[in-house]
């Protein structure tokens, strides 16, 4: 009869491994070192995540700031160089006429007849009959020239000084003087203005400083030197004269922002493409036209001459 197997072969058997309660083995260490991990953990995320803000507050603030610096600064670029409105300067005290390519028929003729001897009257009356207002100076002994006049804001567009060079007006039409009816507006006294002038019927159409009595002296911008800041304003009072034709006409501004040079074309809407400015052009005797309505000041109404 042969020897059991554990002596045959000469080993002890081993007895089976045992579990410690609650089935963790026996001598390990894995709870400690897994409660340690998340106390580590728990202290360090909070640090890991205020580096994490101080960096994209310290170096990535200023390069967000950059991007959007750029994204404006070619927002403007797209933008004309200047922001343009207008508005109407005239004064109650300026002599003013208002005439009419047409001579107005008997019922118009008639309403404007029994009109007070108002400028704001005659303005409305104007405006929706077709009159155009201007002004009548004297650049000369017989006193026949026309003025059309306005105030100009210009607002720079650009992110570095923007300087004005030159304005100046573009002729874009000539016609016979203005016919058809004539309303001479309530007599006043002087004007008092600083303002800049273009003489329509000159070969030179820059912009002129005036004096006292409205002439031209010199251009506007050999001694004025204008720079615009960012969304800075600046008002122009442009008065633009006529003693020969009827004339269509346009301004235009030059500037220089850094090296780069650009064109703003003005029209009456403050828009480069708008209705042209206009100047009806020489005061005719009044046997010229085919109509003539007087409005003198303290009158009860207008008289139809």
């Amino acid at each position: 009869m042969g020897a059991p197997r554990a002596v045959r072969e000469g080993r002890p058997r081993r007895p089976p491994p045992t579990r410690p309660p609650h089935g963790r083995p026996r001598g390990g260490r894995g709870g400690g070192e897994g409660k340690a991990a998340f106390i580590i953990g728990a202290i360090l995320f909070p640090l890991l995540l205020a580096v994490a803000t101080f960096f994209g507050a310290y170096y990535m603030g200023p390069m967000q700031e950059s991007r959007n610096e750029q994204a404006k600064d070619q927002r403007l670029a797209e933008e004309p160089p200047l922001r343009v409105s207008l508005a109407e300067s005239w004064n109650d005290d300026v002599d003013v006429l208002w005439r009419y390519d047409r001579p107005l028929p008997a019922a118009e003729l008639s309403e404007l007849d029994r009109l007070r001897p108002s400028v704001a009257l005659l303005d409305r009356f104007a405006r929706t009959h077709g009159g155009m207002r201007s002004g009548s100076i004297c650049l000369t002994d017989s006193c026949d020239t026309s003025q059309t006049r306005f105030k100009m804001t210009l607002v720079g567009r650009r992110h570095i000084p923007l300087q004005i060079i030159q304005i100046s007006a573009r002729v874009l039409a000539r016609r016979e003087p203005v016919s058809g009816t004539l309303v001479v507006g309530p007599s006043g006294g002087s004007e008092d203005v600083e303002a800049g002038t273009i003489t329509l019927d000159s070969d030179d159409l820059r912009l002129y400083a005036v004096d006292q009595g409205g002439r031209a002296t010199r251009p506007y911008f050999d001694r004025k030197f204008v720079s615009l800041e960012q969304d800075e304003p600046i008002v122009f009072e442009v008065l633009a004269t006529s003693s020969s034709s009827d004339i269509d006409w346009e301004l235009v501004i030059e500037t220089v922002a850094g090296t780069a040079r650009e064109t703003v074309v003005v029209r009456s809407d403050g828009t480069p493409r708008g209705r042209p400015f206009r100047n009806p052009g020489k005061v005719l005797s009044s046997s010229a036209y085919g109509a003539r309505v007087e409005c003198t000041v303290g009158a009860l109404s207008c008289d139809l001459h």
